[in-house]
């Protein structure tokens, strides 16, 4: 399972152009139970109905893709980071300076990229 944290456009382009059945959006804290639902509209081709669910508790990604905004980075990965295994990647897609540095500083045992 791919983990999303960052349900917004960027976070919303990954989930539609990756393998259906194997990601997951992060939920908020008061985030309902029901999946994402959108539109995706590629550059070529036709609209596409898209459906994400939200990851739970019990599930552990083998990797987390992050596309908050830089300065959001730390305050979303808080209350998740310490549920997941130190093997799993995390991948920042984000503008801005610093958050890699930081990220990288406060869990150090974990793969960030």
């Amino acid at each position: 399972m791919i983990a999303i944290l960052g349900a917004g456009s960027l976070g919303r382009l990954w989930a539609a152009k990756l393998p259906s059945g194997q990601v997951a959006f992060v939920p908020r804290p008061e985030q309902s139970a029901a999946p994402l639902r959108y539109r995706f509209r590629p550059v070529n081709g036709p609209e596409l109905p898209v459906q994400i669910p939200w990851l739970t508790n019990t599930e552990s990604p083998s990797l987390l893709i992050v596309t908050t905004k830089a300065g959001d980075t730390l305050a979303a990965l808080q209350p998740l980071m310490p549920r997941l295994p130190e093997t799993t990647p995390v991948v920042l897609f984000q503008n801005g300076l610093g958050s890699q540095q930081r990220v990288a500083q406060i869990w150090p045992n974990h793969p960030i990229l």
